[in-house]
């Protein structure tokens, strides 16, 4: 009774919030209509991009308008604790409440964790869309929960980028401090992110995976068709969505992001081919890895960089990440 009671008063209060915000009013129950499609991996790896190439598809809903940042389904919940408020970006996946699984005590509480996330969401989905997609970051940890509370109907796009790139904006705001340890601390949380995915892969249904700089340093062509590849697995025909991608050499005027290049939002986004390793200018003015610092950090995080695709010591190394083989494009 106690738990009929919390789904009409979420309910209602969804039905109310929707309207506000344009959206058709959602209920539990139309969580059968759609299919949930989770873009998950490390902050700064690229999940925005992805997030917004997804949502250029006719048939395809983003979160839209939640005030948060980069419009992260992790900040309009409150079910499990966000990244910020459990170490943020470089260092939420060694607490405890960091790696959630389908064995989360959360689904033993008098709460529907899918209902409240559904008609939490929904506020900010086009529902009316039959596919409803999710970003963020902190939820490359998470995968095997989310595809408990939405099952059967859950999906994930993961996406990977070399470490230090992926720590780029940290550093450029972090400096001297980043530089001090040679990206240490970061490259200790990055692999345990990675170690976490590796031992959740196995447990999902539906995932696909990419690699940033095979998806967006390469052509114009290979772009569309990495793109192409990942809506066919999601079951949509491409060829209706509105990407544009451009070559490196064309001028592009830029949202704020040192860390890659683009500009649009959910209705049409142009992205530029061909700056994915235009961290590495950043990285090398100002870190020496020949130094006894980071020659000690090449010797410790090697071996594990190399296990999931990257390098230390050749920083635009990409290598299929053997433990994600059989997902990866």
């Amino acid at each position: 009774m106690l738990r009929l009671s919390l789904l009409l008063h979420l309910t209602l209060c969804i039905s109310v919030l929707s309207k506000r915000h344009g959206h058709a009013a959602a209920s539990i129950g139309s969580m059968e209509n759609h299919k949930f499609i989770f873009v998950v991996g490390q902050h700064h790896s690229g999940t925005t991009i992805m997030d917004l190439a997804l949502c250029q598809h006719p048939n395809m809903s983003c979160l839209e308008n939640t005030g948060k940042p980069e419009n992260e389904g992790q900040h309009v919940q409150d079910v499990y604790p966000a990244a910020n408020k459990i170490g943020h970006g470089q260092r939420y996946a060694f607490h405890p409440q960091g790696h959630l699984t389908e064995s989360s005590n959360l689904f033993k509480s008098t709460v529907n964790v899918s209902a409240k996330l559904y008609l939490g969401w929904s506020k900010y989905w086009n529902v009316s869309k039959p596919y409803l997609v999710e970003k963020s970051p902190r939820h490359v940890i998470m995968t095997r929960f989310l595809q408990h509370a939405f099952q059967p109907r859950a999906m994930f796009v993961v996406i990977m980028r070399h470490p230090f790139g992926a720590m780029h904006n940290f550093f450029v705001h972090a400096g001297l401090r980043a530089a001090k340890d040679c990206g240490g601390g970061y490259l200790k949380h990055w692999l345990q992110v990675h170690k976490l995915l590796e031992e959740d892969y196995s447990h999902l249904t539906h995932v696909v995976g990419v690699q940033l700089e095979r998806w967006l340093n390469t052509t114009v062509v290979h772009a569309h068709h990495t793109l192409d590849r990942i809506f066919q697995f999601i079951g949509l025909d491409p060829s209706v969505a509105r990407i544009e991608f451009v070559d490196a050499s064309l001028p592009i005027s830029r949202r704020r992001r040192r860390l890659l290049e683009y500009r649009g939002d959910w209705n049409h986004i142009q992205v530029k081919i061909g700056d994915a390793y235009k961290w590495l200018s950043d990285w090398t003015s100002k870190v020496d890895m020949q130094s006894p610092v980071c020659q000690d950090v090449i010797e410790k995080y090697e071996e594990g960089v190399n296990r999931y695709g990257y390098s230390l010591k050749d920083l635009t190394s990409v290598a299929v990440p053997k433990p994600f083989k059989s997902f990866m494009l």
